[in-house]
């Protein structure tokens, strides 16, 4: 139960996140107040909190290359290779499946010990 709290909580926020950052933007934007080493520091803590909240919900090896691809199509506002609520099916399902997997791995695991 802990486990799809958590999946629904990553997926919540990285929907929040993902549409706060489609909305409109000027290209080349000067608002003051917002220095290039402002916007640095908030690009880190986005990019900690994403991957904290991947690591959290324990992906295990996932092609980060993929990862960093659908971010810029989405900020790029490119066609998706998947519509978001797909999107969201599959990683519920991939968790879903992973979690089965390492339940069957530590069973297999277990019985190995004497």
């Amino acid at each position: 139960m802990k486990k799809a709290l958590k999946t629904i909580s990553l997926l919540a926020v990285t929907s929040i996140l993902i549409a706060s950052c489609n909305q409109t933007q000027s290209s080349g934007e000067d608002l003051p107040g917002i220095t290039k080493e402002f916007k640095d520091s908030v690009s880190y803590a986005i990019g900690a909190s994403l991957g904290s909240m991947v690591q959290q919900a324990d992906f295990g090896d996932i092609n980060m290359d993929q990862v960093y691809q659908a971010i810029e199509d989405v900020l790029a506002e490119k066609e998706l290779k998947v519509e978001m609520a797909e999107a969201n099916q599959i990683i519920t399902r991939y968790l879903g499946k992973r979690q089965e997997a390492l339940s069957t791995v530590n069973k297999e695991a277990s019985k190995k010990i004497p």
